[in-house]
């Protein structure tokens, strides 16, 4: 599972363009997650999200951590994520106590 910032043009509408603007990465965005299976397939997917979304709340917002879980129960099966996605599960305090030497 991946997420995925496409560059978004501003926007002349105050409103709209807030929606849009990530200030992590100081640009506007429209962000998409990707669920791939190990041979590439792509099955399941958030797009069109607005950039000012995290990566782990579109997912959420899409369904992906309930489709991970339905796919869990039924067949044991596993994901590779990325630290984004953890640390709004776990909490950024959780992920360092799990990882004593990192520092705030």
């Amino acid at each position: 599972m991946d997420g995925l910032k496409l560059y978004f043009q501003q926007s002349s509408d105050h409103v709209i363009q807030n929606v849009f603007y990530n200030s992590w990465k100081y640009a506007h965005y429209v962000t998409n997650i990707f669920l791939f299976t190990p041979n590439g397939i792509i099955r399941g997917m958030v797009i069109n999200m607005p950039g000012a979304t995290h990566d782990s709340m579109a997912a959420k917002y899409g369904f992906i951590y309930d489709k991970l879980g339905c796919l869990f129960d039924k067949c044991g099966a596993k994901t590779v994520i990325d630290s984004a996605f953890l640390l709004s599960e776990w909490g950024m305090r959780g992920f360092q106590g799990s990882f004593p030497r990192m520092k705030d």
